[in-house]
This record gives structure tokens, C-alpha cells and sequence, in this order.
């Protein structure tokens, strides 16, 4: 019971944030993301009836760490393997997941107990999208919607176009998971290491929102209490966390499984993270100046040219970097937030000791002040 408030809160919060009035037609914008706005009660519904009809049927078997199933899975497209395949592999994974968090001592966000909770659970399904709308003068998640999964690319800059209107910056992007949903949502497509890292990091976001950090986050979420820096240092942390445990997953339970050797880094080949970084450093100052138009040409610009280098970037703008600036823990980012995480997590003694300290974190201010300490 306790676990579905929470999700509702998290899904109401996806669903309803708020943002300011004076900006935008609040009718008017609901109105145009109405007919695309993803169903949390129904999906719940299905979902949680699938997973519990599965768990009746379970057997030991299905309980049992088999990496050679899990490989196998992901040697082939797992978004066109078999569905009871899927859901044995979605139990091995989630069964040596918990085993690495017991190991550790994370276990149990608010109770003396040596039980996982919530319990590690995810589906192998394509994520719904989501919508982010920033204002134009600044970089700002003013506005997250979760939107629903089969919205092609037309609908996309349809409901863009049409946001922007209101004098805003919006995109809809396609995300690799979702922890505000139970069981969460992990990209099916996709290699075993990021499969294993993402399906911790938002079993993370679910140990959080019963920590002092997590529900700041969804306060700040509900605007009952806003705070501009905790989504970065919720996401920061998740995401941190979730790569140390990920890499004690994949190291305990595949490292004896062929991997692809990691190639050097070609210092003549196009830097992608170092381009971004370079683009939201001219475009912060360029907006802080109210010189919005040449930031937007200057960030359609950059859009151009780092595409030329072989990539895809749909577009790119204010609600772009509003969306992975939250993700300070990422190669691209130039906020300083991520590595001042991974040196806590270094100085910390355990990795239960880190989470321990960043779930009670309200500030920048005080992880500085820890760091210094």
C-alpha cells in the first residue's frame, strides 16, 4: 500500500507538475497534450495482474541466477524474443540484482529488516516518452508529462510545434527507463549492461522516494516545495549508485562471458560529449544576456554540425538541455555535481555508507560542506 501512494505521487507528479501561469495558457497546453498522455492507471493495472499471475506460476527454477539464459537473450534482439523468455530473464536479472544490494546492505529504505524493499521489479518494454518544457530565456525544467509509447516522429513536432506557440521551449523525447511506474520500465532493445544499470537506477529512484531525498524530489515535483537543485542531485545519485551496483552485477554473475574489448579513445575521431559541453557553455551566458533568438540559431547550428559527425539529434534547445543538464553523472555534463558524487562515493566506506548520506542530502551546499568536512 505504501508503494502504490508513493507511485501514484510519482505518477501525478509526471502527470501534473506545474509550472508558472503567467507564462502560458494552462487550458490551452493541456489541451493539446490530452490525446497523448500515457494511461498510468490502466498500464498499472495490466502490469502488476501480469506480474502477480507470473509469480503464482513461478518455479525454483526460474529462481535460479542462469547468466547462460541471460546471455543467450541478449545475443539475439530481445525486443523480438519470446514473452516467456522475457519474463524469465526479467526474473534472473531482478533475483541478481537484489542479491548485490543484500550483499551490500541495501536492503530496506526505512525498516531494520534484511528483505529488499520495494522489491527489485521491471518489465523489458519500450518506456512511454516524455515531454519537457523549459521557458526560452532560460534552461529550466519547468514541465515534465509522461506521454504515451507509440507517438511517431510527426506527432512529435506536431505537439511541439504547437507548445511552442505558447512561448515555450518543448520536446519530446524517448527515455531508457522509468522508475515511477511498478514494475518500472527498461528499454528492450538494448545490451545487458545498460539493461542491469538502468533497471538499478530506477530501483533506486523507488529506494529514494521513501528517503528524505527522494521526497523532496517529488515535493519539488508536485511544486509543493520547490527546490531548483534536487532533481539534478536525485538523478546524480541514482545514477552513480546504479553504475557501481551494475558493475558488481555484471562483474559477479557474466565476467566470465565473452565481452567486447574496449577500444582506446581516437583523439582524431569527433568528441560528442565535449561538443555538447562546449554548446551549453555558449548557451547559458547567451541567455542569461535575453539574447534568446541567437541562442536558438546558435543551438540549431551546433545541431547541424554535430549531426554532420554522424549523429541523430532531433532537436536541440532550451527543453533539450533542461532534460540531460538533470543528468550530472553524464559524460556530457559540464555541472560539476557528478564528479563531486563519485568523490563521496570514493571517500565513502561502504556503498550502503553513500547512500546513506546522499538520501538525506537537501542541498549543493551541504554536499560541499560533507566534502569538505
Amino acid at each position: 500500500m505504501t508503494l502504490s501512494l508513493i507511485i501514484a505521487l510519482l505518477a501525478v507528479a509526471c502527470t501534473e507538475k506545474p509550472y508558472n501561469e503567467t507564462a502560458f495558457s494552462t487550458q490551452r497546453f493541456e489541451s493539446l497534450v490530452k490525446p497523448y498522455t500515457f494511461n498510468y492507471a490502466k498500464w498499472e493495472f495490466e502490469a502488476l495482474s501480469y506480474k502477480l499471475t507470473l509469480e503464482n506460476q513461478a518455479n525454483e527454477k526460474s529462481k535460479t541466477p542462469d547468466s547462460a539464459t541471460v546471455v543467450q537473450f541478449f545475443a539475439n534482439n530481445p525486443a523480438n524474443q519470446d514473452q516467456a523468455l522475457k519474463d524469465e530473464v526479467e526474473n534472473i536479472l531482478a533475483n541478481q540484482i537484489s542479491q548485490v544490494l543484500s550483499d551490500n546492505g541495501i536492503n530496506n529504505p526505512f525498516l531494520k529488516a534484511d528483505f529488499i524493499f520495494p522489491p527489485v521489479n521491471f518489465t523489458l518494454e519500450n518506456p512511454p516518452n516524455i515531454l519537457v518544457v523549459s521557458p526560452r530565456d532560460k534552461i529550466e525544467r519547468m514541465r515534465d508529462l509522461i506521454l504515451k509509447q507509440d507517438i511517431d516522429t510527426d506527432q512529435m513536432e506536431r505537439l511541439e510545434s504547437e507548445i511552442g506557440q505558447l512561448n515555450v521551449s518543448s520536446l519530446v523525447i524517448p527515455i531508457g527507463g522509468l522508475g515511477a511506474t511498478y514494475p518500472s520500465f527498461v528499454m528492450q532493445n538494448s545490451d545487458l549492461k545498460y539493461t542491469i544499470d538502468t533497471a538499478t537506477e530506477e530501483w533506486l529512484h523507488q529506494y529514494l522516494a521513501f528517503k528524505p531525498l527522494g521526497f523532496r524530489y517529488i515535493l519539488d515535483l508536485l511544486r509543493i516545495k520547490t527546490d531548483p537543485d534536487i532533481d539534478s542531485i536525485n538523478e546524480t545519485v541514482a545514477g552513480v549508485a546504479a553504475q557501481e551496483i551494475g558493475d558488481l552485477v555484471y562483474t559477479r554473475f557474466y565476467s566470465q562471458y565473452p565481452q567486447e574489448e574496449e577500444k582506446p579513445a581516437d583523439p582524431t575521431v569527433f568528441d560528442f560529449n565535449a561538443a555538447m559541453r562546449e554548446t551549453r557553455l555558449t548557451v547559458d551566458p547567451l541567455l542569461a544576456s535575453g539574447q534568446i533568438l541567437q541562442a536558438e540559431n546558435y543551438m540549431e547550428e551546433r545541431r547541424q554540425f554535430i549531426n554532420s559527425k554522424g549523429y541523430h539529434i532531433r532537436k536541440l534547445n532550451q527543453a533539450y538541455f533542461a532534460f540531460y543538464g538533470s543528468y550530472t553523472y553524464s559524460s556530457t555534463s559540464a555541472d560539476p555535481l557528478g564528479d563531486q558524487v563519485r568523490e563521496l562515493l570514493q571517500r565513502s566506506a561502504s556503498l550502503k555508507d553513500f547512500l546513506q548520506i546522499t538520501s538525506g542530502l537537501s542541498s549543493r551546499q551541504e554536499l560541499a560542506n560533507i566534502l569538505n568536512n
